[in-house]
């Protein structure tokens, strides 16, 4: 017998449709003073956004949960209701274990930078253990990176968030960098001349944190992959442009007024970056080089400093809009597939 298609949906009809939830979840912890809470926030608002925003179109509602990874189902779930995970243990974690077997959609939103699966499966018919226990299994991700390993992934980058504050000041010839990371070798990597200019600051989430840090004049920051960094965790590197671009801490900063200086990264995030990052082709380069004489050139230059980031701030503004990031990837399923049956049989 064939069963429909289930997943996100946009039903229109107040009169026939059967109104259905949206979980948002993610467990809590953290890292170095750092809860999830904060670390998630960038994705988590953006979907909130976008799904709220047409909430009563298509007739849902959304709802946000925090829990302990050992803890079970946070909340009622019915059949027919969509749970949009977060993180890297995916079914490890009971709560979502427990799901496999009820008419529930998962979709595991993949946070991590690392290589993204090829296999991952957009609908069910594509696992046969998804098959037999009925749920949709989604695979969704920040960067555009993914899609060209996986077409199948859908893409949904963290957007603008309006709760930053924008910074008091106008930037001036920048005579300091801000590095929102841990320190570690990566700072070897990059022009001496710059290497001394850079301040650390890793807790750097809140509101307040912002509000902080900002009217300190800390308006230009530094971009660089984890994954460039050799570590006690990772001998080997990747080149920067197979690498996806930092969304979650550029959706702050960028948020709130500031001006990022990243790595090069994956070609089809620089794409969609232009005119809101700059890219700068030396960041990484040996300790006694520099940078290109355009991105030197503009940092020394307050005026025009200060113009590049208000369009950079608008151009983000507008083109990663939540409820917009979530149309192009066709979250809602409204675009016809031929890749996709409308049934199961």
């Amino acid at each position: 017998r064939a069963r429909k298609m289930i997943g996100l949906r946009c039903c229109r009809d107040r009169e026939t449709r059967k109104p259905y939830a949206i979980h948002l979840w993610h467990t809590d912890g953290g890292f170095r003073g750092l809860s999830k809470a904060h670390m998630y926030e960038p994705i988590r608002e953006t979907l909130r956004r976008g799904l709220e925003a047409r909430a009563d179109e298509c007739g849902y509602e959304v709802s946000v949960t925090i829990f302990k990874a050992s803890d079970g189902t946070p909340r009622a779930i019915s059949d027919g209701d969509v749970v949009i995970y977060f993180g890297s243990y995916g079914f490890r974690v009971p709560a979502i274990g427990a799901l496999r077997d009820g008419g529930v959609s998962i979709i595991k939103f993949e946070t991590e930078p690392g290589r993204p699966p090829t296999d991952g499966a957009l609908m069910p018919w594509e696992t046969p253990s998804a098959k037999q226990r009925g749920a949709l299994i989604e695979n969704w991700s920040y960067t555009h990176a993914y899609a060209s390993k996986n077409p199948r992934h859908r893409i949904v980058p963290p957007g603008y968030i309006e709760r930053f504050p924008r910074p008091p000041t106008t930037p001036g010839p920048v005579g300091h960098f801000s590095w929102l990371g841990i320190v570690g070798r990566c700072m070897d990597q990059i022009p001496r001349d710059v290497q001394r200019r850079v301040s650390q600051h890793y807790n750097v989430r809140t509101y307040e944190d912002w509000e902080d840090h900002m009217s300190a004049n800390h308006t230009v920051y530094l971009s660089l992959h984890k994954e460039s960094c050799p570590s006690r965790h990772r001998d080997t590197v990747r080149p920067s442009r197979e690498q996806p671009m930092e969304y979650f801490r550029l959706s702050s900063i960028i948020s709130a007024g500031g001006v990022v200086v990243s790595e090069p990264s994956h070609p089809a995030d620089e794409a969609a970056l232009e005119g809101m990052v700059l890219f700068e082709p030396e960041m990484r380069t040996n300790a006694s080089g520099s940078w290109t004489a355009a991105t030197r050139t503009l940092l020394h230059d307050g005026p025009a400093l200060a113009a590049w980031r208000d369009r950079a701030v608008a151009a983000y503004a507008r083109e990663f809009q939540p409820v917009e990031l979530l149309r192009k990837a066709d979250a809602w399923n409204e675009q016809p597939r031929a890749d996709i049956p409308a049934t199961l049989e």
